[in-house]
Protein backbone atom coordinates (compact mmCIF):
# COMPACT_ATOMS: atom_id res chain seq x y z
CA UNK A 1 0.00 0.00 0.00
CA UNK A 2 1.06 3.33 -0.77
CA UNK A 3 1.98 6.17 2.04
CA UNK A 4 0.19 9.65 1.28
CA UNK A 5 1.77 12.54 1.82
CA UNK A 6 -0.05 15.47 3.42
CA UNK A 7 -0.46 18.24 1.48
CA UNK A 8 1.30 20.65 4.21
CA UNK A 9 5.09 18.13 3.74
CA UNK A 10 4.82 19.40 -0.18
CA UNK A 11 4.79 22.14 0.50
CA UNK A 12 7.19 22.73 2.72
CA UNK A 13 9.20 21.13 0.70
CA UNK A 14 8.78 23.35 -2.66
CA UNK A 15 8.43 26.32 -0.90
CA UNK A 16 10.91 25.95 1.85
CA UNK A 17 10.40 27.37 5.48
CA UNK A 18 9.95 31.08 4.68
CA UNK A 19 7.55 30.43 1.59
CA UNK A 20 9.97 31.91 -0.87
CA UNK A 21 10.59 28.92 -3.79
CA UNK A 22 13.73 26.46 -2.94
CA UNK A 23 16.27 25.88 -4.71
CA UNK A 24 16.89 22.83 -5.00
CA UNK A 25 19.64 20.61 -3.91
CA UNK A 26 21.23 21.18 -7.54
CA UNK A 27 21.34 24.80 -7.17
CA UNK A 28 23.18 25.51 -3.80
CA UNK A 29 25.81 26.87 -4.58
CA UNK A 30 25.27 30.87 -5.61
CA UNK A 31 26.47 31.12 -9.70
CA UNK A 32 30.25 31.95 -10.04
CA UNK A 33 30.99 35.42 -11.34
CA UNK A 34 32.85 35.56 -14.47
CA UNK A 35 35.98 38.25 -14.38
CA UNK A 36 37.22 40.37 -17.27
CA UNK A 37 40.03 37.80 -17.74
CA UNK A 38 38.18 35.24 -17.70
CA UNK A 39 36.01 36.36 -20.73
CA UNK A 40 39.01 37.22 -22.55
CA UNK A 41 40.74 34.12 -24.32
CA UNK A 42 44.15 32.93 -22.78
CA UNK A 43 47.04 33.89 -24.19
CA UNK A 44 49.00 31.40 -25.75
CA UNK A 45 52.45 31.08 -24.71
CA UNK A 46 54.14 30.55 -27.74
CA UNK A 47 52.77 30.11 -31.40
CA UNK A 48 51.40 27.48 -33.02
CA UNK A 49 53.15 26.04 -35.74
CA UNK A 50 50.78 27.23 -38.02
CA UNK A 51 50.72 30.54 -36.89
CA UNK A 52 54.29 31.09 -37.65
CA UNK A 53 53.92 29.57 -41.19
CA UNK A 54 50.81 31.69 -41.42
CA UNK A 55 53.05 35.02 -40.75
CA UNK A 56 56.02 33.62 -42.43
CA UNK A 57 53.82 33.06 -45.76
CA UNK A 58 52.53 36.41 -45.38
CA UNK A 59 56.04 38.24 -45.62
CA UNK A 60 57.46 35.64 -48.18
CA UNK A 61 56.55 37.46 -51.28
CA UNK A 62 58.62 40.32 -50.35
CA UNK A 63 61.32 38.60 -49.21
CA UNK A 64 61.21 37.01 -53.09
CA UNK A 65 61.21 40.03 -54.72
CA UNK A 66 64.48 41.08 -52.70
CA UNK A 67 66.02 38.65 -55.27
CA UNK A 68 64.60 40.53 -58.23
CA UNK A 69 64.22 37.22 -60.05
CA UNK A 70 67.50 35.33 -58.65
CA UNK A 71 66.72 32.31 -56.86
CA UNK A 72 68.27 31.21 -53.46
CA UNK A 73 67.72 30.39 -49.78
CA UNK A 74 68.08 32.26 -46.51
CA UNK A 75 67.75 31.68 -43.50
CA UNK A 76 66.17 34.45 -40.89
CA UNK A 77 66.44 35.01 -37.02
CA UNK A 78 63.53 36.88 -36.05
CA UNK A 79 62.49 37.95 -32.62
CA UNK A 80 59.42 38.50 -31.45
CA UNK A 81 58.15 40.44 -28.79
CA UNK A 82 55.01 39.68 -26.92
CA UNK A 83 52.73 41.66 -28.89
CA UNK A 84 53.53 39.48 -32.11
CA UNK A 85 55.60 42.43 -33.67
CA UNK A 86 59.28 41.67 -34.81
CA UNK A 87 61.49 42.92 -32.23
CA UNK A 88 65.30 42.14 -34.34
CA UNK A 89 65.48 39.94 -37.56
CA UNK A 90 69.02 38.99 -38.44
CA UNK A 91 70.30 36.68 -41.27
CA UNK A 92 71.74 33.52 -40.29
CA UNK A 93 74.68 32.58 -42.91
CA UNK A 94 73.71 28.73 -41.97
CA UNK A 95 70.97 27.53 -43.81
CA UNK A 96 69.80 24.00 -42.63
CA UNK A 97 66.85 21.99 -44.84
CA UNK A 98 66.33 18.27 -45.31
CA UNK A 99 66.42 16.43 -48.64
CA UNK A 100 64.92 13.16 -49.94
CA UNK A 101 68.17 12.25 -51.40
CA UNK A 102 72.12 12.85 -50.31
CA UNK A 103 73.96 15.89 -51.22
CA UNK A 104 77.80 17.56 -50.74
CA UNK A 105 75.56 19.64 -47.90
CA UNK A 106 73.95 16.43 -45.95
CA UNK A 107 74.81 14.17 -43.15
CA UNK A 108 75.43 10.57 -45.35
CA UNK A 109 72.97 8.83 -43.13
CA UNK A 110 69.22 9.39 -43.36
CA UNK A 111 67.11 10.26 -40.59
CA UNK A 112 63.92 7.62 -39.49
CA UNK A 113 62.14 9.28 -42.12
CA UNK A 114 64.45 8.66 -44.99
CA UNK A 115 66.06 12.24 -44.76
CA UNK A 116 69.11 13.87 -44.82
CA UNK A 117 69.70 17.08 -42.75
CA UNK A 118 71.50 19.62 -44.88
CA UNK A 119 73.74 22.63 -44.18
CA UNK A 120 74.65 25.20 -46.44
CA UNK A 121 76.67 28.59 -45.44
CA UNK A 122 75.95 31.41 -47.93
CA UNK A 123 77.96 34.63 -47.80
CA UNK A 124 77.14 37.77 -46.52
CA UNK A 125 75.50 39.85 -48.85
CA UNK A 126 74.70 43.17 -47.21
CA UNK A 127 72.27 44.91 -49.39
CA UNK A 128 70.29 42.10 -50.36
CA UNK A 129 70.00 40.70 -46.56
CA UNK A 130 69.38 44.42 -45.41
CA UNK A 131 66.26 43.92 -47.63
CA UNK A 132 65.24 40.62 -46.36
CA UNK A 133 65.39 42.35 -42.93
CA UNK A 134 63.16 45.18 -44.01
CA UNK A 135 60.97 42.15 -45.52
CA UNK A 136 60.60 40.80 -42.55
CA UNK A 137 60.13 43.34 -40.29
CA UNK A 138 56.56 43.16 -41.10
CA UNK A 139 55.90 39.77 -39.87
CA UNK A 140 52.77 39.57 -36.60
CA UNK A 141 52.19 37.00 -34.94
CA UNK A 142 49.16 36.60 -32.19
CA UNK A 143 50.00 38.40 -28.98
CA UNK A 144 51.87 36.06 -26.92
CA UNK A 145 51.72 34.69 -23.09
CA UNK A 146 55.58 35.39 -22.85
CA UNK A 147 58.70 38.66 -23.32
CA UNK A 148 59.17 36.80 -26.72
CA UNK A 149 59.61 34.48 -29.05
CA UNK A 150 62.19 33.65 -31.90
CA UNK A 151 62.28 31.64 -34.93
CA UNK A 152 65.11 30.49 -37.61
CA UNK A 153 62.84 30.58 -40.89
CA UNK A 154 64.07 29.33 -43.93
CA UNK A 155 62.66 31.33 -47.06
CA UNK A 156 63.64 30.86 -50.68
CA UNK A 157 63.42 33.28 -52.86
Amino acid sequence: MKRAWPISVCVVVTLGCGGAPSAGPAETSPPRATTNAEARPQRSATPSPQEVVQAMNAVTPAVAACGGGAHGQVGVRIVFDSSGAVMSASINPTYHYESAEPGPDCEPTPDSRGYYRCARTRPPEPELDACFIRAVESARLPPLGQATFSVNYPFRY
